[in-house]
């Protein structure tokens, strides 16, 4: 991959909302070579699509680095990455979807799978297309990843032809997803799907591969007998140190539960992209909004 900008190698603090990685890892060892990869190929290789930063090279803020480098550079003793699946809680606007993104053109191109299956998966299609506009996207800007990828609008999928991968924009309809063998799952706005049968669907069809990841994104959801709240419980007793599973990756960013909601520190504390994608001065304008009208403090 011909890198356009040049990066600098920079410590990456590994401890992620809370979690240590290096306290469960057990024999499995973190390798910065590979996690540098992943970073340079965000920083050098992809750029923003939307907004004020739209055409923009992607820098890394230090969060979004250390999910990376956790993901993709911690490696089990046969050499395969250590974490299977991660559970990241964060509030809307942190700029999740652009980093899913990114993922899933790091595991089409540049993951070493060959037919890698790798899909994204939301509630509905709108939802799930999301990821793949972004990633749509990011690949037009950047004529070395056009070259190496061929984009289909109809069905919403971008295809490395050179090693048979592929990357699909799919939705909850759980009974046509059989018959799978997805490599890497992105289940985006997890809180929205509307029972478990999709994510068990796919979660089961990564059985024949080697270094599968299922990567579940999420905000924050009511529903306590949901596949959402399941995920959240399970990481964040991972997190605590309750439950003892070394492939794991458990993100929560949220605020204690007797935290002010109206002190500016409580949102700092939920959303780590806080003064970067979202700003201080919308916060500000929808907390006055929750003082005044008290049924929209929830939503707050």
């Amino acid at each position: 991959m011909v890198r356009k900008r040049k990066t600098t190698s920079q410590a990456v603090d590994l401890t992620v909302a809370g979690f240590d990685p290096h306290k469960n890892a057990g024999d499995c060892v973190y390798d910065p070579d590979a996690a540098r990869r992943v970073c340079d190929f965000f920083e050098t290789e992809l750029t923003h699509v939307k907004g004020t930063l739209g055409g923009k090279p992607f820098k890394l803020e230090p969060w979004q680095r250390a999910i990376l480098s956790n993901l993709f550079g911690w490696k089990r003793p046969d050499g395969t990455r250590r974490f299977r699946e991660c559970f990241i809680f964060v509030p809307r606007k942190n700029g999740k979807t652009t980093m899913l993104a990114g993922i899933v053109l790091y595991m089409l191109l540049c993951d070493g799978e060959p037919g890698a299956e790798i899909y994204s998966a939301a509630a509905d299609q709108e939802q799930a297309a999301l990821v793949y506009q972004q990633a749509c996207g990011m690949v037009n800007h950047n004529p070395e990843l056009s070259s190496r990828c061929q984009i289909y609008k109809v069905s919403k999928s971008i295809v490395a032809e050179s090693t048979a991968s592929a990357y699909k924009a799919i939705s909850a309809e759980a009974a046509s997803k059989h018959g799978y063998n997805a490599h890497a799952v992105v289940v985006d706005e997890l809180h929205a799907q509307p029972d478990r049968e999709l994510v068990d669907v796919l979660q089961t069809s990564m059985g024949s591969r080697s270094q599968p990841l299922m990567l579940h994104i999420t905000t924050a959801g009511f529903d306590r007998l949901s596949i959402c709240y399941e995920k959240y419980d399970y990481a964040g007793k991972v997190r605590d140190g309750v439950i003892q599973d070394q492939s794991f990756l458990p993100v929560i960013y949220e605020a204690g539960q007797d935290a002010d909601w109206q002190d500016e520190s409580t949102w700092a504390a939920a959303n780590p992209n806080l003064g970067v994608s979202i700003h201080w001065d919308f916060l500000r304008q929808e907390c006055k909004k929750a003082k005044e009208i008290p049924a929209y403090e929830n939503t707050f």
